[in-house]
């Protein structure tokens, strides 16, 4: 029997205090709308709540029950089916596999919206989180894969871009909660590769990042305006560089651990280069 696979629950630590039990009861009030509303249109008569003639019913072996299309004892077009550990599939079938556009409520009351293949979430859907969390966008074998959207209500953040094996990969935009938007490339869940963050103060790092720190070559303007362009190492300055502060005074030289430390020259406003 096919069943799909659950997805994992993303970010489910809090920034934003929200009331969980009432996403809950708004995706559960929404799962038992939809399967009253696909009873209604393809497998009983709203009028007198019989069954439409070409509606056929199979009990299986392992207790799970089907309402639908069957076709040489498959399930073949359209029907519902009620498995054994309490998910529900209304939709499409082919030769017994859920396949084409469907809904699948899981048992914990989450539910995918889309298109599926061979049993598994592939091409176009969405996943709705008992906690307000939301995806929309490409499936590939159960996985996030491709462009899309994940909607993080328990933190008020969003990610728009491109994911790989369920992971945020490739080129994205993520809005966080304080108000802050890093856009740039993703590897593994991180910020890696060449990126903006604009911060919500106004300052701005653009540059490379690894293990969603900056790292390696990159430029911070700060909400004052002063600007630091050289080495970073997980986050710090760290190597060569050039500090320049808005009153046209700068340091130019050796950091290490984000301070200044090493061979270098400062030049005061108004003076001439000091070595130290």
């Amino acid at each position: 029997m096919f069943q799909l696979k659950r997805q994992e629950t993303v970010h489910d630590e809090s920034r934003k205090q929200i009331n969980i039990e009432q996403a809950k009861r708004k995706i559960l009030r929404e799962n038992t709308v939809l399967i009253q509303e696909f009873v209604s249109k393809h497998l009983k008569n709203p009028v007198n709540n019989n069954y439409f003639p070409h509606i056929q019913k199979k009990n299986y072996e392992d207790n799970s029950f089907y309402e639908g299309n069957l076709q040489n004892d498959q399930r073949n077009g359209i029907g519902i089916n009620y498995f054994a550990n309490k998910d529900i599939y209304f939709g499409s079938w082919e030769g017994d596999v859920l396949s084409g556009k469907g809904v699948y409520i899981f048992s914990s009351g989450e539910r995918y919206e889309g298109f599926l293949k061979d049993g598994k979430k592939n091409g176009q859907g969405s996943y709705f989180y008992l906690n307000g969390n939301k995806h929309e966008g490409d499936w590939h074998n159960d996985e996030k894969h491709g462009d899309g959207i994940s909607v993080f209500v328990s933190l008020n953040e969003t990610y728009e871009g491109e994911w790989r094996l369920n992971e945020m990969e490739g080129q994205g935009t993520y809005i966080y909660s304080y108000g802050d938007r890093y856009i740039g490339q993703w590897k593994h869940g991180q910020r890696w590769g060449k990126g903006t963050l604009h911060y919500s103060s106004g300052a701005k790092y653009e540059g490379n990042w690894e293990e969603d720190l900056a790292h390696g070559k990159g430029v911070m303007i700060y909400s004052n305006r002063d600007i630091y362009e050289g080495s970073w190492v997980r986050g710090f300055k760290e190597g060569k560089g050039v500090y320049k502060h808005v009153d046209g005074s700068y340091y130019e030289g050796e950091w290490s651990n984000d301070d200044k430390n090493g061979l270098g020259r400062k030049k005061y406003k108004f003076e001439k280069y000091k070595k130290f």
